[in-house]
């Protein structure tokens, strides 16, 4: 029923509003040290990231130069939609970010939300709103270019952060894994609640899925 559709969505708001209180503030206790990393090592524009893991990938997997060059674009076709999507719902549902939920947790409507109004995020939270996230929705597009492109989810690819924690490298087994960790560090620093990452990946998987069957398709030979 409808109250009951109410009561489900208040509970996993409560869930989301808990979360990201607990873990995304300036010095969470309950932030371990491997949450923080992540936070910290994926805080970069998508551009930027999604442009060097595509690089790397060009040469470890030796493509050629018209490979590489499809490749490329088709990423960034993905990444520019992405942000153009995500941003058309941002401001169609206009939800707001962690930030100003918490500090108004207790006038919110919500009876079990707990107010801080001395709640800081760890990092500066972008002037926009929340739902849904443009760094899942960009990323879930890109691994699934990525996937369609190799034929495969695996990889083995050191993927580095140069600006914001240089000299550290993360292991990545999976281009499923890349993109949940450039949605999941948005909690890890306080600027997104889990549903609007949850929803942005599977919305850029859409996406994704979309650019790579119908634009730049590989031309077959004719015998």
């Amino acid at each position: 029923t409808y109250l009951e559709l109410i009561k489900e969505q208040k509970k996993k708001y409560l869930e989301d509003y808990n979360e990201v209180k607990a873990l995304g503030c300036t010095n969470c206790p309950e932030r371990t040290a491997e949450q923080t990393e992540i936070g910290t090592f994926w805080l970069e524009t998508s551009s930027s990231l999604l442009n060097r893991i595509t690089r790397d990938l060009i040469v470890q997997k030796k493509l050629d130069g018209w490979e590489a060059a499809r490749l490329i674009g088709l990423i960034q076709m993905s990444a520019i939609d992405a942000y153009i999507a995500s941003f058309e719902e941002k401001f169609y549902y206009k939800f707001w970010r962690p930030i100003t939920a918490i500090r108004a947790g207790d006038s919110d409507g919500v009876e079990a939300t707990i107010g801080d109004v001395t709640w800081t995020a760890r990092a500066n939270t972008p002037p926009n709103p929340q739902f849904t996230s443009s760094h899942s929705y960009s990323a879930g597009a890109a691994a699934e270019i990525y996937k369609s492109y190799f034929h495969t989810d695996r990889i083995n690819l050191t993927v580095i952060s140069p600006y914001h924690l240089p000299g550290v490298e993360r292991q990545m087994t999976s281009f499923s894994q890349i993109a949940f960790e450039k949605g999941i560090y948005g909690i890890y620093v306080g600027y997104d609640f889990r549903h609007g990452i949850e929803v942005g990946q599977r919305h850029g998987r859409e996406l994704g899925a979309y650019v790579f069957e119908n634009n730049l398709r590989e031309l077959k030979k004719i015998l």
